[in-house]
């Protein structure tokens, strides 16, 4: 079990005081205002910083899993719309780590949602060294930087080539990608879609993430520890004929009567048919989103929709809505009951 269950959570105050009982040494750091977040500057350059206990992500088959969320509040809305970073701190007072995520897709996540969730791993944070600064890739595509709490200056003094600017189109949709699950989505679209047994669900997916995975890392990327960390469509489509052209690959996909292409195939439907719903959603946020009269237009948060969906498959409309209100308490204020009820009425089943 994880023991990041079982940690006390550490006061904002007191992870303010932490983190100034290192910065203060520094001749470089200026505190300017705020607790969490707070406004700071460092070597003539302003930041805003916030700072979350890392905890448990209470996920079941996945114990070892730890997140740090960001909430709703209002000083983030300045932090977003400002051109200083946003840098966001996970701190792990058991082994007294941070994890910091790429500020860049941090920044553009910003009351999305009621809590967006970062996550990490309690093995990588149990393994940072004094001196040390340990990039560590996830599923997800993310790979924040761990490092000492006593380490925070030297952090400062070399944050940007910790994150450097990516092009935006790629950073768009990293941001769309944390969002999810990959692993989870796809197998879900193989139960409610292509309606797979459990059994052969589970082996579609471990045939993706095993010897597919080990095909593609030993010819193509080598670096590559999870089909999932593949983001792109382009890239998915170039692989799908690239593969048919190695000799292990065909190999597999004869000896399984062409479950290998049926897998491949599958995900790649999968996954460009999530891009494009998402593509469509983000037009429309981009257009009517908010409107002069401050009402939400488009659900474009996947787990709420996930979340709301089993309601609406069962016509509990009512008790959809309240739901969907609650998750966007005082964000809307201008919202009525029958305007989250459209909104249910346009979910998809």
């Amino acid at each position: 079990m994880s023991d990041h269950k079982h940690i006390e959570k550490i006061k904002p105050e007191i992870l303010l005081l932490l983190a100034r009982e290192v910065l203060d040494q520094s001749v470089e750091f200026k505190y300017i205002s705020g607790i969490q977040p707070f406004f700071m500057s460092f070597n003539n350059e302003e930041f805003f910083v916030y700072i979350k206990n890392i905890s448990s992500a209470y996920f079941t088959d996945r114990d070892q899993t730890t997140r740090a969320q960001l909430p709703i509040k209002k000083e983030f809305e300045v932090a977003k719309n400002s051109d200083k970073p946003f840098i966001f701190l996970g701190y792990d007072g058991a082994n007294d780590v941070y994890v910091c995520w790429n500020y860049h897709i941090v920044k553009q996540r910003l009351n999305i949602s009621k809590s967006v969730s970062f996550y990490s791993r309690t093995f990588f944070q149990s393994e940072v060294k004094e001196g040390e600064f340990n990039r560590r890739q996830l599923k997800n595509g993310d790979i924040p930087v761990l490092f000492k709490r006593s380490n925070l200056i030297e952090f400062f003094k070399n944050v940007h080539s910790f994150f450097p600017d990516d092009n935006l189109d790629d950073l768009e949709v990293k941001i769309d990608l944390q969002i999810e699950d990959l692993e989870e989505k796809f197998s879900e679209f193989l139960r409610d879609v292509k309606n797979l047994s459990n059994e052969l669900n589970v082996y579609y997916c471990n045939v993706l993430n095993g010897p597919v995975t080990n095909i593609i890392a030993k010819y193509f990327y080598k670096d590559i520890t999870s089909f999932y960390q593949i983001i792109r469509r382009s890239e998915l489509n170039r692989l799908q004929i690239d593969l048919t052209s190695t000799p292990e690959y065909k190999n597999l996909n004869e000896i399984e009567r062409s479950i290998y292409i049926s897998v491949l195939t599958s995900y790649i439907e999968f996954f460009s048919n999530m891009m494009e719903n998402k593509s469509d959603c983000q037009k429309q946020v981009a257009d009517v989103d908010f409107k002069s009269d401050k009402k939400l237009e488009c659900i474009t948060d996947f787990d709420l929709l996930t979340k709301l969906k089993p309601y609406v498959e069962s016509n509990r409309l009512l008790s959809a809505a309240q739901i969907l209100g609650e998750h966007y308490k005082n964000q809307y204020p201008s919202m009525q009951f029958k305007d989250w009820m459209e909104l249910i009425n346009e979910i998809k089943i």
